[in-house]
């Protein structure tokens, strides 16, 4: 019984040793992965960058943003503008009134800056607007004569509006030009102590390429974003009405009041201008958009003198279902060329008495397949100058001079 006793003893003894050894062990298999996980984390922190490098990834950003801000302006277009000092323009001196040429109605296939109508409803093949205006932002490309380009929905149907340096100083600037078809227009301002930003290169950027929105997002002056260019977008796209040839799209933040602000690369300078987002009711989803430097260098220069050249008309396409019996009372059955609906006053088009439901096929020998080529077209012809456009009337071919007007007249 004694050694029964003893055994038993002994059992339990080597149970419990055997349970505090195992209740050690799996401390200690603990406690050592806790260290390998910790030793791990401090590993990948030390191969985070250090401070000297982390500054070095943020100098570049730093460097582009206060290099940049500086020519970023606001831009207010509102009627209490001209307390300023000039007085508001009447609706004879307006421009407003003058029309493209591409006014039908087309699908809108992306939203600009807007403000949307409350109980809105999302809708994935028609993405509405109603046009913003009052506030958005503009760049000075040319500080000697305080030239700012911007949208031209920005200033539509103004004479002057008032411009924000970053400085806080408010100055008053005359429009020069402007052209709804690209949405591009260039202010004027008079102000000592102006800054620029260059214009970049053409061609080279490319999808995967770091920029950078400046502007002043809901009113937030010299904002800066970064992001980079999502896609190149090559052909037609509709944005408020105007079919673009090519977009730069972005997902760095471009919302209301960044319309007509800077894309800018690496080096400062800046490859495109923005103009819109894509959005089902008025916020922003990650894509945006931004007109090309190499539009805004082929027009610049014309909307400081006033605008690119336009024939006077507002015209349609030929190829519309909803005027499809029109257009064979017309005679005209060809699957190209646009039709006047509308001839501007005091334009060429009006000189050379071109005439509503003419149908326009050609403009100096080429042929006229869309509003947008008659657009692309004009684009490159200097205001001023007479072509010769192939005009369809009374059931036959006619050869008409007409000469190259403006979009809007200096003043």
């Amino acid at each position: 019984m004694k050694n029964s006793g003893t055994r038993l003893f002994l059992t339990a003894f080597a149970a419990t040793t055997v349970s505090l050894v195992a209740g050690i062990k799996l401390g200690l298999v603990e406690k050592l992965a806790y260290a390998i996980e910790r030793g791990q984390l401090r590993a990948s922190r030390d191969a985070l960058p250090s401070d000297d490098r982390q500054a070095e990834l943020n100098w570049t950003n730093r460097l582009v943003a206060k290099t940049v801000r500086p020519a970023v302006v606001s831009i207010e277009a509102e009627a209490q503008t001209f307390l300023l000092g000039d007085a508001q323009p009447s609706d004879a001196e307006s421009h407003s009134s003058i029309p493209e040429e591409s006014t039908r109605p087309r699908q809108r296939s992306v939203t600009s800056f807007s403000e949307i109508p409350e109980n809105a409803e999302p809708n994935e093949t028609d993405l509405d607007y109603e046009p913003s205006s009052g506030l958005g932002s503009g760049f000075i490309f040319d500080a000697d004569h305080g030239y700012v380009l911007t949208n031209a929905h920005v200033v539509d149907g103004m004479k002057h509006v008032r411009v924000g340096l970053e400085d806080g100083r408010r100055v008053l600037g005359k429009i020069l030009g402007t052209d709804p078809t690209t949405d591009l227009a260039v202010v004027q301002i008079e102000a000592s102590g102006l800054q620029e930003i260059p214009f970049g290169p053409i061609g080279t950027t490319q999808v995967g390429d770091a920029v950078f929105a400046v502007g002043n997002p809901f009113g937030l002056e010299g904002s800066v974003t970064k992001g980079i260019i999502s896609a190149i977008r090559i052909g037609e796209v509709a944005i408020n009405g105007t079919i673009y040839d090519s977009l730069l799209q972005t997902d760095a933040v471009i919302t209301p009041g960044s319309s007509g602000g800077p894309l800018v690369n690496l080096r400062g300078e800046v490859i495109g201008v923005s103009t819109a987002m894509a959005t089902h009711l008025g916020e922003y989803e990650g894509v945006g958009f931004a007109i090309p430097v190499a539009r805004v260098r082929d027009l610049v220069e014309d909307l400081i003198s006033g605008g690119p050249g336009f024939l006077g008309v507002w015209v349609g396409p030929v190829d519309d279902p909803t005027s499809s019996q029109e257009f064979e009372l017309l005679g005209w059955s060809k699957p190209f060329g646009v039709v006047v609906d509308k001839v501007i006053p005091s334009t060429g088009a009006e000189e050379a008495g071109l005439k509503a439901n003419d149908i326009l096929y050609a403009l100096n020998g080429v042929r006229i397949d869309t509003v947008a080529k008659l657009g692309d077209i004009l684009q490159r012809i200097a205001p001023g100058t007479r072509v010769d456009v192939g005009v369809w009337r009374d059931k036959r071919e006619t050869q008409i001079p007409v000469r190259i007007s403006r979009r809007f007249a200096p003043r």
